[in-house]
């Protein structure tokens, strides 16, 4: 199946198949830069909209999943990265930091931790840090270390801060 076919699925009525959708794409991006890569060339814009669209849906497991995928994105080459650190996906990532459901903050918080990743490959690693510092990640992860119930989140909350 080509992969605008998957992204049109990605339009689906059923919120379940939108989230297998998503898993599709987040286990064949899964250590695959090829993959990832050939999907960007596919589906190109489409494809980043469509992440972007489901990032403000309401439905917290498509937000979480689509959370996923863009960490798998983050994961591979510095351009897949670079994708990645748009505004329009690092800002929202962020402020789901202040999300209620805790998987949706230990994917967003994953998310992070991939774009923090240094890749000896890339030069743009800082201005990826510089911007999630500006954004105030650390300070909002410091109080999250101080409020947050969920031992799973801290356990993330802590990885972010180190």
């Amino acid at each position: 199946m080509p992969c605008s076919r998957f992204v049109e699925l990605l339009n689906n009525s059923q919120t379940r198949v939108q989230d297998q959708v998503l898993m599709v794409f987040r286990n064949l991006f899964h250590g695959t830069n090829e993959d990832i890569q050939q999907v960007l060339s596919d589906a190109g814009e489409a494809f980043l909209s469509k992440l972007e669209e489901k990032l403000n849906c309401p439905n917290t497991s498509t937000v979480m999943h689509t959370l996923y995928v863009m960490s798998s994105v983050a994961s591979g080459k510095p351009a897949h990265k670079k994708i990645m650190g748009e505004s329009r996906f690092l800002n929202r990532a962020v402020a789901l930091l202040g999300f209620s459901y805790p998987q949706v903050k230990i994917a967003a918080i994953n998310f992070l931790l991939n774009m923090l990743f240094k890749d000896k490959e890339s030069d743009s690693d800082s201005r990826h840090k510089k911007a999630i510092e500006e954004l105030g990640v650390l300070e909002t992860a410091q109080q999250m270390k101080t409020i947050e119930k969920d031992r799973d989140v801290l356990t993330f909350v802590e990885r972010l801060i180190k």
